[in-house]
């Protein structure tokens, strides 16, 4: 008679197992999603440095920044955010690529003015709290560049710690 209690003791410790194996799976597989104002934070922070480092390069005299967020409009209050910026902000979709060999991009309503055009993927968090973005710039067919930023959390603020330029290309000559 002992032996029917170990088989029916068995089934409850199984099924923890299976439980214990299960959230295991579930916890390692969790990707660490940001808030709409964490995301907002870091693309505003990404974007500065990048409007930064270009204005700042005595070859590049853009007339505007075309940016995107994973290819699309950013969102309204981001675009806010850059109203006084010079050389002027606007959303991807104001923009135009032109045909040939140069292939510029220029504004939809005057194509005699020209920008770059910025996209941004946040990647998402890291496990360690760091957030990879990823920033493409292109300006024509022979100038366009990937920078890679690492930003961490720091005081309830997301400050740039690694910046990696281009390995195709130099953006900037």
């Amino acid at each position: 008679m002992w032996y029917k209690n170990v088989r029916a003791q068995n089934i409850p410790i199984l099924l923890f197992t299976l439980f214990g194996i299960a959230s295991t799976f579930y916890y390692v597989n969790i990707k660490h999603q940001l808030s709409i104002s964490e995301t907002h934070q870091i693309q505003q922070a990404v974007f500065s440095n990048l409007f930064s480092y270009i204005t700042e390069h005595p070859n590049e005299d853009p007339e505007y920044f075309f940016i995107s967020t994973s290819s699309l409009d950013p969102s309204p209050r981001l675009l806010n955010d850059f109203v006084n910026n010079t050389p002027i902000v606007a959303p991807v979709s104001s923009s135009e690529m032109s045909y040939g060999f140069s292939s510029y991009v220029s504004l939809k309503s005057d194509q005699s003015k020209r920008g770059i055009l910025v996209d941004l993927e946040v990647m998402g968090k890291q496990p360690n709290g760091n957030v990879q973005v990823l920033a493409s710039l292109y300006k024509s067919r022979s100038r366009s560049a990937t920078y890679e930023y690492i930003l961490n959390e720091n005081s309830g603020s997301y400050q740039i710690i690694s910046f990696k330029g281009s390995q195709r290309s130099e953006f900037l000559e």
